[in-house]
């Protein structure tokens, strides 16, 4: 599940750096990205994942700049809306945690070490 987890994080980590790609000149971090999107898909060839997840599905990440003024009210619509509903985390847990975006907020804070791919080796 942990590799799943990573393979996913990686894949949009690099889907998001490809919906830049035309901003900028390409440089080494481009031919990088390009040798790692190879070696990923090689990797997801010979290992594909149990849930249907797939590079093409996967949802790319946008740049606030790119997002259109309906999306942007959208988005801050939603930001609103998690600010408006009550913590769901009883407060023995997430004593701090008032609303769900404070929800979401713990959750990653909860699951940083397993969810970010820390480079922490087990001892």
């Amino acid at each position: 599940m942990l590799l799943s987890i990573v393979v996913q994080l990686m894949v949009t980590a690099l889907l998001a750096a490809q919906a830049s790609a035309g901003l900028y000149p390409r440089d080494s971090v481009d031919r990088l990205q390009d040798s790692g999107m190879k070696k990923l898909k090689a990797y997801i060839a010979a290992n594909p994942p149990e849930s249907g997840c797939t590079i093409e599905k996967a949802i790319k990440r946008k740049e606030w700049s790119s997002l259109t003024r309906g999306e942007r009210r959208l988005y801050i619509k939603a930001v609103k809306c998690l600010h408006s509903r009550p913590s769901k985390y009883p407060r023995s847990e997430a004593p701090g945690a008032r609303s769900r975006f404070d929800d979401f907020v713990v959750t990653h804070v909860q699951q940083t070490m397993s969810i970010h791919g820390t480079a922490r080796r087990n001892k």
